[in-house]
C-alpha cells in the first residue's frame, strides 16, 4: 500500500499492535477501586504513574462516578482533576466548575475545553462574558478560547457578545478569540465583522467536529510534519491541486497513547471526501523482523481497498461529498496466538477479511492526498 492519505488518522493502530501481552478490560468496580488509590493523598507518585496505565485501558465512561465523588473532597480534588483530564472523563464537569475561581482554574478551563460537552462550553463562556477582565479567571478562559478550537455555535456567540457589548476592552478580547479560532489576522472588532462572511464560510462547511465516547488522538499531536494541509478548526483539510499533493506525518512513538500496546480498542476516523474521484491512502508502516510492513486504507479514486499479498485485493465502493466512518477493530490477542486480528470497515460494512498484523516498533505514520480534496475530522480510540 503506497505510504499515504489521511494518516495521521492512523498512527494509534501500530502501537496497537507492537505487544505480545493480553489485557482484561476494567469493569467500573475495577476502575472505582483505582481511582479511589490514586486520589487518596498518601499515595505515592510512582504508584500514581502505575494506577494511571491501567485506568487508561478502561472506557473513560466507567471513570465518571468515583471521579465525581473525589472532586467533593478539598484534600483530593486537585488529584483527580488531573486524573480525569488523562482519562477524559466524561459528564463530571457540573461537579468541577464551581471551582474555577480557585487555583485550579487553569485545569479546569483546560478540562472542559478537551471534551467540551455541552454544560462545560455553556459555563466557560458565562464566565468569560461576566469575569472580571483583570481576574485570573477570565485570563484562563480567554487563553483558552484562544488556543483550543471551539465549535461554531460558540464562535457565534462570541461575535454577538463582541457587536453588543459596550465595554471597548472586552469587545477586543473578543476579537482576538474569534481572530485565533477563524484564522484571521484582524486586529479589531471592525476588521472582524468585515471578514466576516468570509471567514465563516469555510468553518461551516469543512468545520464539523463528532462528538465521542472515546478519546482523541489528534487533540494531543505535537509533533507533525507537513506538506500543505489547511486546518479548519480542530479538522484537516487535505487538498491536491496540479502537482501540489499534501500530507501530514507523524513520526514520534512518544507521541503514541501506551495503553494502546495491548487490550481490545476500536479506532473510529471520520473523513469527507469531496469528490469526486479522490485519491489518498491511510496507513501506518512497521519494522517486522528487519522488513518494513504497512497496514491500513487505500483510496483509489472509486473504491476504499488494502494491498493484500498474493492475492487481489478486497473493494468498497467510495461515497463522495459526505462524512463517512473507517473502522478499525482490534482484537485482543487470545492464547497461543502471537499476532492480532485487525478489522477494517466504511461506515459499518467490512473491507475484505481479518488481517493479522505483527509485532514490531512504529516506523512512520502518514497521510496523503493525491487528488480530490479529503478532510479529517478526529482520531477516536476507546477500549472495547
Amino acid at each position: 500500500m503506497r505510504t499515504g492519505t489521511l494518516s495521521l488518522l492512523l498512527f494509534c493502530l501500530l502501537i496497537a499492535l507492537h505487544s505480545t501481552a493480553t489485557a482484561q478490560a476494567l469493569t467500573d468496580k475495577d476502575a472505582g477501586k483505582l481511582i479511589d488509590e490514586y486520589v487518596a493523598v498518601a499515595t505515592s507518585d510512582s504508584r500514581r504513574n502505575d494506577l494511571e496505565k491501567k485506568l487508561l485501558t478502561a472506557k473513560p465512561s466507567l471513570t465518571a462516578k468515583n471521579i465525581k465523588s473525589a472532586f467533593g473532597v478539598d484534600k483530593k480534588r486537585a488529584n483527580a482533576l488531573a486524573l480525569a483530564t488523562k482519562l477524559w472523563t466524561p459528564g463530571v464537569f457540573s461537579a468541577i466548575k464551581r471551582y474555577t475561581d480557585s487555583d485550579l482554574c487553569a485545569q479546569i478551563v483546560r478540562f472542559g475545553l478537551q471534551r467540551q460537552e455541552k454544560d462545560a462550553m455553556d459555563y466557560l463562556l458565562d464566565r468569560w462574558k461576566l469575569a472580571a477582565l483583570e481576574s485570573a479567571e477570565f485570563l484562563a478562559i480567554h487563553e483558552g478560547f484562544k488556543t483550543t478550537f471551539i465549535d461554531l455555535p460558540y464562535i457565534d456567540k462570541i461575535k454577538a457578545i463582541m457587536e453588543k457589548s459596550e465595554d471597548e476592552a472586552r469587545k477586543i478580547a473578543a476579537a482576538e478569540v474569534l481572530s485565533f479560532q477563524l484564522d484571521l489576522n484582524a486586529a479589531s472588532p471592525q476588521d472582524i465583522l468585515d471578514a466576516w462572511d468570509a471567514a465563516r464560510s469555510p468553518r461551516e462547511k469543512d468545520g464539523k467536529r463528532f462528538p465521542m465516547e472515546g478519546r482523541d488522538l489528534l487533540a494531543s499531536l505535537k509533533t507533525l510534519g507537513s506538506s500543505g494541509y489547511k486546518r479548519c478548526g480542530a479538522n484537516f483539510v487535505l487538498q491536491a491541486a496540479g502537482d501540489r499533493t499534501p500530507s501530514v506525518v507523524s513520526k514520534n512513538p512518544e507521541e503514541m497513547p501506551p495503553e494502546l500496546a495491548f487490550g481490545a480498542w476500536k479506532i473510529t476516523i471520520r473523513v469527507f471526501l469531496r469528490g469526486p474521484l479522490c485519491e489518498g491512502d491511510v496507513g501506518l508502516t512497521s519494522m517486522v523482523n528487519g522488513k518494513e510492513s504497512s497496514v491500513g486504507f487505500s483510496l483509489d479514486g472509486k473504491n476504499w481497498t488494502f494491498r493484500l499479498e498474493g492475492g487481489s485485493p478486497p473493494k468498497l465502493a467510495a461515497k463522495f461529498d459526505t462524512w463517512i466512518t473507517l473502522t478499525i477493530n482490534i482484537k485482543a490477542k487470545t492464547q497461543g496466538d502471537d499476532t492480532r486480528a485487525a478489522q477494517m470497515l466504511v461506515d459499518g460494512q467490512k473491507l475484505g477479511s481479518d488481517l493479522n498484523v505483527a509485532d514490531g516498533p512504529l516506523l512512520s505514520v502518514n497521510s496523503r492526498c493525491s487528488k480530490g480534496e479529503i478532510i479529517i475530522s478526529g482520531f477516536e480510540y476507546i477500549a472495547e
